[in-house]
């Protein structure tokens, strides 16, 4: 391994990631991915202890790493073009950095704690996890493949792991989405069935309060006139007789 201040050029290891193949490359992505995360965290939990000089080792060699995973992400896009998906903590780091925010290890932090990211998890322990130790030193591409070659096993279980309880979580979710979606339009019904039950009541208090209307008419034409003097209908005909 070599020092940050010597660290080799990306294009000049290249031949290392000859034979990989597309899902081979992206596993090697989600890897970088995975390994800047547990950085990240390392860099925020241990920034308080370190001294000066040992949080500029640190960046340094935090920005190398990235930018050996920027490098392999625009190689990808390159070669395989709308194929290539990025991990959205490989995304947002890159933007910490270009906003020259690498340094703040709030920041950091929550760039690489993303929610519901299933393809690069946090593993337990990582072959060369320099972060976690006081010199740190500078993987070459080489030395990240082979690294990610002896992970790679427990890289995919996490991942399988990590879709898992995500999925979990979806049909969670959208369990309780049903339920809510069910329960409001139960609630919809019983207020539509009130409303109507409503209107119902009204109309008859309408046609009881006609009835009553004719009642009295009735009454009073009666009252007026006499009873025999009142209007009706023939027996058969259609024709209106005067008792």
């Amino acid at each position: 391994m070599s020092t940050p201040s010597e660290s080799p050029s990306f294009l000049s290891e290249a031949g290392a990631l000859i034979g990989l193949s597309l899902d081979d490359h992206l596993s090697l992505l989600n890897y970088l991915s995975s390994r800047l995360r547990a950085c990240g965290v390392a860099w925020n939990e241990r920034y308080p202890a370190l001294t000066v000089e040992k949080r500029r080792a640190f960046i340094n060699q935090f920005a190398d790493d990235l930018h050996s995973a920027m490098m392999l992400f625009s190689s990808l896009a390159l070669r395989f073009n709308h194929h290539v998906s990025r991990p959205n903590a490989l995304t947002k780091l890159t933007k910490v950095a270009l906003s020259l925010h690498l340094t703040v290890p709030s920041i950091v932090a929550e760039a690489v704690s993303v929610e519901q990211e299933v393809s690069d998890p946090i593993l337990p322990d990582y072959v060369d996890d320099w972060w976690n130790q006081d010199s740190p030193k500078t993987l070459s591409l080489p030395q990240l493949v082979a690294a990610w070659r002896a992970q790679k096993e427990q890289l995919d279980a996490a991942v399988q792991k990590s879709t898992s309880l995500s999925l979990e979580a979806l049909k969670i979710d959208l369990s309780g989405k049903l339920d809510q979606q069910l329960d409001q339009a139960n609630a919809i019904t019983e207020k539509s069935l009130a409303l109507i039950d409503n209107d119902l009541k009204l109309a008859q208090a309408s046609l009881d309060s006609i009835q009553s209307a004719i009642q009295e008419t009735k009454q009073a034409y009666e009252k007026f006139v006499g009873p025999r003097s009142m209007p009706h209908r023939a027996q058969g005909k259609g024709e209106i007789a005067q008792m």
